[in-house]
């Protein structure tokens, strides 16, 4: 008699936490920065990893470099943001992302810098993986928000192959 009573309240413990579960996860996803709403996306045709990289929208005016070159993979990449028109301490909420073009490789964050140079902002990062197919692009995401305004800027990286 005690059996199936235990049971019965196994069954419904599971299924509760099951319904929990199912409705808890959807609604806590946490949000992926390409799926966040920017004001500005602009995607550049400019190869961060192999070139300097510069930005002209008017008030908004500074280049961009990713060393060393060539993108190469387990190694400490820095990505620098120098501003040439206005101060970087103005631009708030700064993030800065990899992932692939096309291949799904994760997000690889990087990790903000401290810098005592008001124009410059500075991030370090890793390409974490071998990237052993030549045809790999790796897509670095830079966003920040300006005067209420969220940008995002997208630039291709291809890794250098010898």
């Amino acid at each position: 008699m005690r059996k199936p009573l235990l049971y019965g309240l196994a069954l419904a413990l599971t299924l509760v936490c099951l319904t929990v579960f199912v409705l808890y996860i959807p609604v806590n996803k946490p949000q992926r920065p390409s799926d966040q709403h920017v004001d500005h996306l602009v995607e550049l045709p400019c190869d961060v990893a192999n070139q300097v990289c510069r930005i002209n929208l008017g008030a908004l005016q500074f280049r961009v470099s990713l060393s060393p070159e060539g993108l190469p993979a387990l190694e400490p990449l820095t990505f620098r943001v120098r501003a040439e028109s206005s101060l970087i301490s103005e631009f708030e909420a700064g993030a800065l992302w990899f992932d692939g073009k096309e291949m799904d490789m994760g997000l690889h964050w990087g990790q903000l810098q401290v810098t005592p140079d008001q124009n410059e902002l500075r991030f370090k990062a890793m390409v974490p993986v071998c990237t052993i197919d030549r045809e790999m692009v790796w897509r670095l995401n830079f966003q920040f928000e300006y005067e209420s305004q969220r940008y995002r800027f997208v630039f291709d990286a291809h890794p250098r192959h010898t």
